[in-house]
């Protein structure tokens, strides 16, 4: 079963969670994506656990990230870009900070949560990095 903490987040207890079939292979579907549909309909497209390990294999030699690494999530999930913040933090047994959209949005606030929080990894465009004071 699942509780619900004080901020109305269900919580599942990992012991209630049924037995997978198999660790997932480098060919399983990580997660979909739905495109813009500029080009007619939107389209799901399914990227595979190796295309996202390959992400992270292939700039491990200029960032190094590891477990003492504390990240952001400030992208939304619709957008590709979550997954790098998501499975950079998780996958290099690093801390993900996860935080609220209306934060996101606000340069002060945010950088008060990554001083906060001790933060090492944010990812912003340019523009987004010039507004924080």
């Amino acid at each position: 079963g699942s509780v619900t903490v004080d901020v109305g987040v269900p919580v599942l207890h990992v012991d209630d969670v049924p037995e997978r079939a198999g660790e997932p292979v480098e060919g399983d579907a990580a997660y979909v994506i739905y495109t813009s549909g500029s080009t007619g309909r939107p389209k799901g497209v399914v990227v595979e656990h190796r295309q996202v390990l390959r992400l992270f294999a292939a700039t491990e030699r200029w960032f190094g990230f590891d477990a003492t690494d504390t990240w952001v999530l400030a992208h939304s999930f619709a957008f590709d870009f979550s997954v790098w913040e998501i499975w950079g933090a998780l996958g290099h047994g690093g801390r993900l900070v996860v935080v609220d959209e209306e934060v996101v949005r606000s340069p002060r606030e945010l950088a008060g949560v990554v001083a906060a929080e001790q933060v090492t990894v944010l990812c912003q465009t340019p523009s987004a990095f010039a507004r924080f004071e």
